[in-house]
């Protein structure tokens, strides 16, 4: 099974994501919305693949906005946006920004525009449910 790895810039926040298919093979987000455009992320989810994010001690800036569904996880030491996380009753997932891949370059496919402002709070949580990530947010001690 595939696996990848990332880290923000100055490396207090880890990721490894594991899934079934080939980087080329999941789909890349751009949202439209202004924090994603700002810190020029391109996203992917895998329903099928596991994601881990680890956090050193004090490294972890969990950013709400909007609807404030979803963590989105920023490095308080470089800045580097990670994903979004959302908890649900115990079980989480996540949305990852591939910029911080390692390698990022495998996933070579166009990005596809996506935009969620339609959406209401629940109408997220169920697409979020059914087409992120499970994930698990380790705090390092």
């Amino acid at each position: 099974m595939p696996k990848f790895k990332g880290s923000c810039h100055c490396g207090k926040l880890r990721l490894t994501f594991v899934s079934p298919s080939k980087a080329a093979a999941l789909p890349v987000r751009e949202c439209g919305r202004s924090f994603c455009r700002k810190h020029g992320a391109r996203t992917m989810t895998d329903p099928a693949g596991t994601a881990m994010i680890e956090a050193e001690p004090g490294a972890l800036n969990a950013y709400q906005f909007g609807l404030g569904t979803a963590d989105f996880l920023v490095c308080n030491g470089c800045g580097a946006y990670m994903g979004a996380f959302f908890d649900d009753a115990g079980t989480s997932y996540a949305t990852l920004n591939i910029n911080v891949f390692d390698d990022r370059l495998d996933f070579s496919q166009p990005a596809a525009s996506a935009d969620y402002g339609a959406e209401d709070a629940e109408g997220r949580k169920v697409r979020r449910r059914a087409r992120w990530t499970p994930a698990t947010l380790k705090h390092l001690t």
